[in-house]
């Protein structure tokens, strides 16, 4: 039966996040109809716990998908108009779902995104991992079109979703490659900031740099792959070393240019967020030269 939203949810070893999620979707104030699609490939049991929720749609997975197959995947199965993608350890404001159908990305031929809330605010480390990830979304940002906007909030017409073929299947930036292919398909990504989410942080050190360093690597393999922002730092080898430096400053000038009540809170991350930074540009490092030798490995042969 078909309904208004589909809103689909990549699932991997989120036993401890998910149920807070789903609790959120629970109480949506909304007159929009709306169904829940879980797609999970945990190794940790959140499968076996979900199969006992009636009120969600769940499509398991014997191996382990990265997030962009997983909505794929649950988009596949969608009966909505409209696919709203929002991830495990994301809590959807209480009119999340009402504010997305009011934006209609499917009749206003848009990627519409919104603004992150910090999960953790009472955690340094928590509050770095959310400053240095989502220092342009944060909370009170004017409404404005943007190059890409993260999968974890954001929602696309079913059917313009289809046309530009869906996520590419990567661990890390699957986000930034579908807003470059929806903007080539004349399909512009919109950030409406009254669209929000609050976003559970790392709030171990160890998983907090585990973490900046795929992504790292994910945006220095897809910038030599794929012709995005940034694509010329990746594809210069001399210029890696400044990735780190350029990053802190950007993260550090946005939190504190945008994050009114928050300067605070983004003084005592600081620290967390400069080393990120380091495990970043590290990992952009390695990204971007074993997409370069896969390039010339295609070449040779």
């Amino acid at each position: 039966m078909s309904c208004d939203i589909s809103v689909i949810i990549p699932s991997y070893n989120s036993s401890d996040k998910i149920p807070r999620c789903l609790a959120a979707l629970d109480e949506q104030q909304t007159g929009a109809s709306f169904e829940i699609i879980v797609v999970d490939s945990s190794e940790d049991g959140t499968g076996e716990t979900l199969e006992r929720r009636e009120e969600i749609r769940l499509i398991r997975s014997e191996g382990r998908v990265f997030p962009g197959t997983a909505r794929n995947r649950g988009a596949g199965a969608a009966s909505g108009l409209i696919l709203a993608f929002v991830d495990a350890d994301c809590i959807p404001s209480p009119q999340w779902v009402q504010r997305i159908w009011e934006a209609r990305p499917d009749l206003s031929n848009t990627l519409v995104g919104g603004c992150v809330a910090n999960g953790t605010p009472e955690s340094s480390i928590g509050s770095a991992e959310y400053f240095s990830e989502l220092s342009a979304l944060l909370p009170g940002s004017p409404q404005r079109e943007v190059d890409f906007l993260p999968a974890a909030n954001i929602s696309v017409g079913a059917s313009l979703f289809r046309e530009v073929g869906g996520f590419k299947d990567y661990e890390k930036g699957s986000d930034v490659t579908l807003g470059k292919d929806c903007r080539e398909k004349g399909i512009q990504p919109v950030l409406h900031p009254e669209i929000v989410v609050a976003h559970i942080n790392r709030t171990d050190f160890k998983g907090f740099a585990r973490n900046q360093e795929r992504l790292g690597w994910g945006a220095g393999n897809n910038r030599v792959l794929y012709d995005l922002p940034g694509s010329w730092l990746a594809k210069f080898p001399p210029g890696w070393p400044l990735v780190p430096a350029v990053r802190f400053a950007r993260i550090a000038y946005r939190s504190f240019r945008d994050g009114s009540g928050q300067r605070v809170r983004v003084l005592k991350a600081l620290p967390f967020i400069f080393l990120g930074t380091l495990f970043f540009g590290c990992g952009f490092a390695r990204g971007a030269l074993e997409a370069r030798r896969a390039l010339s490995s295609v070449s040779a042969g």
